[in-house]
């Protein structure tokens, strides 16, 4: 039998310089709901909204006002395990400004959630899974995580409608629940 002891997560930074580089990077880890938590479909959608590559809140805060290059939300469930990953890379005299944003933006979302945003997470998670299903390849893959992680299959239009029920007062109840600590952040940038 598989012993299923909560990961370990612990408050830590790090920094790393290296020569080689000519950019600053800057990334943080959080607990966030495994593959058996209901509340991965919330964890997917503020996912979405904070990170998508266009028109979430870190692009609009640090890619299209210049201050990076790059920037990423990101919800991973794994078996009796999960994890946000947060993400950022920038010109080095501009680390400091982009992580601030960067954590600011997600700490401050639970105090500023925006139905329309979530709207429009949901439907395109929703179009995704629904692609994703017309792929023999996806749809097995999908099979196959779910029978693995959680012992059942889920039919895609239950997947769908698990989505769309998500609202303002899941995402809120989310990020409540599990606020976005304790992190490590990491830093790497040249010397």
């Amino acid at each position: 039998v598989r012993q299923y002891d909560d990961p370990p997560a612990a408050a830590a930074t790090c920094s790393q310089r290296d020569k080689k580089l000519n950019r600053h990077y800057v990334a943080a880890i959080t607990p966030g709901p495994d593959a058996q938590d209901e509340r991965r479909y919330a964890a997917a959608v503020l996912a979405q909204v904070l990170g998508d590559e266009d028109g979430s809140r870190l692009y609009w805060a640090l890619i299209e006002p210049g201050l990076c290059d790059e920037a990423d939300f990101a919800h991973h469930s794994m078996d009796q395990a999960g994890y946000y990953v947060v993400y950022a890379s920038c010109a080095p005299d501009r680390a400091e400004q982009v992580e601030r944003i960067l954590l600011e933006t997600i700490d401050g979302y639970v105090n500023d959630i925006d139905p329309t945003e979530i709207e429009r997470a949901k439907n395109k998670l929703a179009t995704e899974a629904t692609l994703h299903g017309e792929n023999t390849g996806g749809r097995m893959r999908s099979l196959g995580g779910q029978w693995t992680y959680l012992g059942t299959y889920t039919p895609l239009e239950e997947e769908v409608a698990k989505i769309m029920a998500i609202g303002v007062d899941e995402v809120r109840r989310l990020i409540e629940a599990r606020p976005f600590t304790p992190r490590t952040v990491a830093r790497l940038g040249p010397e």
